[in-house]
Order: structure tokens, then C-alpha cells, then sequence
């Protein structure tokens, strides 16, 4: 750390020749006061810098693109990680992150800040952006229209920001984010690498890029479209009998369709399909109460425990967001920010959705495989999510082709996550990829219970103990006490056989080094260490490995297959009794089964056809946060 300082110098010297932009000093971007600021105690105010970059993008004619960012880090704490935070859409601004999220604050009914006890702030630095430009506080008037696009742009955004906060070049750099940011975010570390290992790469070639995160992503959409049924249908949120069955699973088999037709293969196909997405969409009509109360009309399709008007279906959700609206309409708080009193902000922008159109750009899926060569990536799901849900998350896994092999291993188990002695998920890692699925929680996992949020940072961060709790052997990350600026496990809790590591051996080494030993030590190893920086920073984490340890091996088994969705039912219903001459399709045996033999049969759909059903039904679009 303090070669890195001593590196630092001169990094703003070499951004400012590298960049005609004057940007000013960090000064200039200091919050300093915000609604209900002065309720909280000083440990729990962060150091708050926010303002609007320019890009001037090289790819686009006169541009006057502005990204807005909001960056939090922990007093006279010198944190050693720094996260970047994405929300997805596209076109939601990373303030849903920042305020309702894993950010220091959350808004009250008074439109004021409250301390938020599940803080990732408390285990890194973290900036949040508005990105592509259009959204949230973010600017512009030439609207992107593909990925490549999108992470080129935030690559210069990088640019910028470490021309501003040249000492974050030298901290571990994480991408994190949610929902559609499962598109954004292979991409920009895509960007990141390629401008790394360029010659005329825009960011400092001593950026240590770590890894990322991606929360309910949207990733691949040949696996993603095709779980929404199942999921209603293992919820027991749909009669597998009603009258509207049959549209459903003509409308599924139109997608399947579709898919096949691309050959499995993501480079083949598009970002989505309006076709799969219809699937939700009747699902959420045809499930509608119209019994119920107002509000309780449907189902959430973050949450599938929670209910909504209809048409919303939890598009008005989360319950903060007037609040958290509100709040970026002030015009202290516009002041605070530095932004102009005429700044509006909206939680999503319909316009840059309709310009991201991606004609030329991939499934990110496509990109996993060459990431996880180098760099780790967790992927985590809240289990109560429909619209990204953990079925369509593990079946891509199990069909990723990454590292030598296909998804996870027979040699690797699930392992259960423990909080605060509650067993909050289950993680299983091998060859670079993590994954977590946390339980009871929602599409943004980290408004449902933000200190159980914060242990997936610690878990990618290796900040876990191996634990046995009621006879349940797993892991256990970190619980925080911010008052007193410490992190600990219960190690005396009789329930948690192995307590956290002695740092006894390491204590008592300090003490056995003098001063001047350390001061020696730094001068012999310092023109070494700057020497070979660039190379510690790309290969030290350069071989896929697991996050978990070699004791969450377990002996090899035969890999469990992967069946498709109609296949499960076709054996779960017993629909090989059927008449030889009879129409034997699966889509025929499973209607037949639900007692669909004597009225009208099934018939494949027309090709290019979607269902149509004789069920009132109004126009209802989604989106992703």
C-alpha cells in the first residue's frame, strides 16, 4: 500500500497530459450536507464525493455525453477494494442501488437520509454510476444502441474518474450490479481487459481489475425465457388446469421454437425475445385476482410473496421509491450533488431501451467463458424472483462451457451460507465462477436485508470462516459492528466449532519487527515492487480457481443431467400411457393428462405465431432494475 502511494504522485500528472478535460480538483465534488445528515453520528457519515464527468466519446460526433456519479467511502478508514455499482434496466439509475440498496443511506418518509446497517461502504469503497447516458442524472442527446457501445463509453468514464481519484487506480477494482447490469457488466470487464492490454488504452496500466458481480442477471436468454412457467408452476402460483394452460405452453413451445432455431448457440440469437417475454407477461394476466383488493390484484414479479396492482405487477415497487423520488427532487440535495436546480431524475428511462436495440451485440453469456479465464465472477439470485429467476440462472450454469468443462463439477457441492447463525443461501465455486443463491429474497437482493447483502462482498472477498452449526458443516461470514469500526464471528458461540483464525502468530511477528527493519525492508523491495506491479496485478489471480476451500470437495459423482422443463413434466405427470394413435408429442401428453383429451386438442402453433387466447387482456410491458 505504500509503494502504491508513493506511485500515485505521479499519476495525476500523467492523466492531466493524457487528457485536455479539466475536470477540476475532488474539492469540487465533495457532498458536505444532505437532509438529515446531522442525525447520524460521525462513524456512521461517509466521505461522499458526487458530480456529473464528460466523455466526449471518440466514437460519437459531438458528443455531450455527462455520467453521473456518487462515490462513498469510510472515514479515516484506507479501504483496499473499491466497488463500482450498476444498476440494469436498461436505463435504471444506479440510485436504486445507492439509496434503497447497499448504499451508506436510506430515505425516510420525511425525504431525509437514515443509516443504512447493512452498508457495503462498511467492507469497501463504492461508486455509483448512471450509465449509458440518459439515465437516472446522466446526460445526453446521442443515445447508444449496442453493448460494445455502452462499455466503450464506460471505459472512458474510467478514464476520467482516475484522472479525479488517481490514488482508486491502485485499489483491487470490482464491477458489480443487478438485473439487466447482467448484460452491462461482462462487457465493460471485456472493455477493461482489451484497453488494459492495448497500447493506446485509455486507463492506467497499473488498474487492478479484480473481478465482478452480478446479482439476478440477465444474462442468457435461451435458458432465462424458458423458466418463467416452471417457476409459477413450482411456486404453485398457477393452475397447472385452468382454462388458459393451453395458450401458456403453446406460447412456451413458440419460444422454445425459437430458440432451437438459433441452435442453442447465444451468438446466434438476440438479447431477448418479445415472444418469451410474453410468456411472463400472460402469466402475470391470467393469475390476476379480481377478487382481491386493489393492490393485491397481482403478483410482484421481483417478488412472487408479494402482491401489486394490475397492471404494475411490481413495476410500482419498492414501496421506497416515492420517497427516494422525492429526495432527488429537492434542490438542497440537487445543490449537494452539484448539479444544476433544472436536473430531473426518474428512476428509469424508457429512451435508452429503445435506442439499446443491440442489432450487432451478443448475449453477454457469450463472454463468461473468456472472463473466467482470467478473473472471478460471482453470480448470486434471490430465490423469490419470477423475472430473473435462480431456475433460469443454474440452468445456464449448467450448460456454461468455461475453464475445461461444463458447469459445476461432480466434485463440487452446494455449501450452506451462514449469518448471524441463520442459514442465509448456499454458495457453491469451482474454476472461477461462484454461485449463491439467497434465500428469501427478491430480485434486488439487497433492499430485503441489506447485512446478509454485504456477506456476499465478503464471501468474493475470501472473508469467511468454515463453521459447523447444529451439526451443519458450511461457512460464515462476518457480522459488523459500526460504532465500534469492527467485524467478528461469535467464536464462542458452542454452535460454531471452528471459530475464526488465530492472528496470535501474526501479532506476535509485529512485535519481533522493529521499526527500522520494516523501513529497511520497504527501500530493498521497493524498485522491485514497482517493477513487477503490472505483473502481479493481471497473472497473481490469473488460474481459475475456487473461492471455497479444497474440504468443500467432495468425491466425484455422476453429474446430474440437465432435462428440459416439458421433459420433467412428461415424467412427473406419467404421460407415456397414452394411445399409439393418438398424437404422442409432449405438449399433447401433458394437456391430455391435465384432461384436455375431450374438448378441444392441442395444436402446435403456425410458425412465427404467437397464442392467442380468448381472455381479456391489456397491454403490460416489463422491465429490469
Amino acid at each position: 500500500m505504500i509503494v502504491s502511494k508513493l506511485l500515485c504522485l505521479l499519476i495525476p500528472l500523467v492523466a492531466v497530459l493524457a487528457s485536455p478535460i479539466d475536470l477540476g480538483s475532488q474539492k469540487d465534488y465533495l457532498v458536505l450536507d444532505l437532509p438529515g445528515l446531522d442525525h447520524l453520528s460521525e462513524t456512521q457519515r461517509p466521505i461522499m464525493h458526487a458530480g456529473l464527468l464528460p466523455l466526449n466519446l471518440s466514437f460519437v460526433p459531438d458528443d455531450d455525453t455527462e455520467y453521473f456519479f456518487w462515490r462513498f467511502s469510510k472515514r479515516e478508514v484506507d479501504r483496499a477494494d473499491i466497488v463500482f455499482w450498476l444498476n440494469g434496466g436498461p436505463g435504471c439509475s444506479s440510485m436504486d442501488g445507492a439509496l434503497m440498496e447497499l448504499g451508506p443511506f436510506v430515505i425516510n418518509h420525511k425525504q431525509e437520509v437514515e443509516y443504512n446497517d447493512g452498508t457495503w461502504v462498511e467492507t469497501a469503497d463504492v461508486v455509483f454510476v448512471d450509465q449509458p447516458g440518459g439515465t437516472g442524472f446522466s446526460s445526453t442527446t446521442n443515445y447508444l444502441t449496442e453493448l460494445t457501445e455502452v462499455a466503450d463509453g464506460f471505459v472512458t468514464f474510467l478514464a476520467r474518474y482516475f484522472q479525479l481519484f488517481p490514488e482508486d487506480v491502485y485499489k483491487k477494482f470490482t464491477l458489480g450490479g443487478e438485473s439487466y447490469a447482467g448484460q452491462y457488466i461482462p462487457y465493460i470487464l471485456k472493455a477493461i481487459m482489451d484497453d488494459l492490454k492495448s497500447d493506446s488504452g485509455q486507463l492506467p496500466k497499473e488498474l487492478y481489475l479484480k473481478g465482478g458481480l452480478i446479482g439476478n442477471g440477465w444474462i442468457d436468454p435461451n435458458e432465462q425465457s424458458l423458466s418463467y412457467l416452471e417457476f409459477f408452476i413450482k411456486k404453485d402460483l398457477i393452475d397447472v388446469h385452468g382454462d388458459y394452460m393451453p395458450g401458456l405452453l403453446q406460447q412456451q413451445e413458440k419460444c422454445q421454437n425459437l430458440i432451437n432455431h438459433s441452435g442453442g448457440q447465444a451468438s446466434e440469437s438476440k438479447i431477448s425475445y418479445s415472444s418469451c417475454e410474453k410468456i411472463l407477461n400472460d402469466a402475470l394476466r391470467y393469475t390476476r385476482n379480481k377478487k382481491a383488493p386493489l393492490d393485491e390484484q397481482c403478483i410482484n414479479m421481483y417478488d412472487y410473496t408479494l402482491r401489486d396492482t394490475y397492471p404494475s405487477c411490481g413495476m410500482s415497487w419498492p414501496p421506497y421509491l416515492p420517497d427516494v423520488t422525492s429526495f432527488l427532487q429537492k434542490e438542497s440535495v440537487l445543490k449537494a450533488l452539484h448539479l444544476n436546480s433544472s436536473a430531473s431524475w426518474s428512476e428509469c428511462s424508457g429512451r435508452v431501451g429503445s435506442h439499446l436495440k443491440n442489432k450487432i451485440s451478443v448475449p453477454s453469456v457469450d463472454i463468461l467463458p473468456d472472463l473466467l479465464q482470467e478473473i472471478p465472477i460471482i453470480l448470486f439470485n434471490g430465490d423469490h424472483d419470477i423475472i430473473c429467476n435462480y431456475i433460469g440462472t443454474e440452468r445456464m450454469i449448467d450448460k456454461l462451457e468455461f475453464n475445461g468443462d461444463q458447469g459445476f463439477t461432480g466434485g463440487t457441492e452446494y455449501i450452506p451460507w451462514f449469518y448471524n447463525e441463520v442459514n442465509v443461501g448456499q454458495v457453491i465455486s469451482e474454476r472461477n465462477l461462484t454461485y449463491v443463491r439467497v434465500y428469501n429474497s427478491s430480485h434486488m437482493v439487497p433492499f430485503d436485508n441489506t447485512p446478509v447483502s454485504r456477506g456476499l462482498l465478503d464471501i468474493y472477498f475470501d472473508n469467511f470462516e468454515d463453521v459447523e452449526y447444529n451439526n451443519v458443516s458450511g461457512i460464515a461470514t462476518p457480522v459488523y459492528d459500526v460504532d465500534k469500526n469492527i467485524t467478528y464471528i461469535d467464536s464462542n458461540d458452542p454452535r460454531l466449532q471452528n471459530g475464526p483464525k488465530s492472528s496470535s502468530s501474526d501479532d506476535s511477528a509485529a512485535h519481533r519487527n522493529p521499526f527500522f527493519y520494516y523501513v529497511f525492508e520497504l527501500l530493498v523491495i521497493v524498485l522491485l515492487l514497482c517493477g513487477l506491479v503490472y505483473l502481479y496485478q493481471y497473472y497473481s489471480n490469473s488460474a481459475p480457481h475456487s473461492i471455497l476451500t479444497d474440504k468443500h470437495k467432495k468425491k466425484s459423482k455422476n453429474k446430474s443431467k440437465n432435462v428440459r422443463f416439458l421433459d420433467d413434466l412428461e415424467s412427473n405427470l406419467d404421460l407415456d400411457n397414452t394411445d399409439d394413435k393418438k398424437d404422442n408429442s409432449v405438449m399433447s401428453k401433458l394437456l391430455s393428462s391435465m384432461g384436455y383429451q375431450a374438448q378441444d386438442p392441442y395444436r402446435p402453433l403456425d410458425k412465427g405465431a404467437d397464442a392467442d387466447l380468448d381472455i381479456e387482456m391489456d397491454n403490460h410491458g416489463t422491465s429490469e432494475k
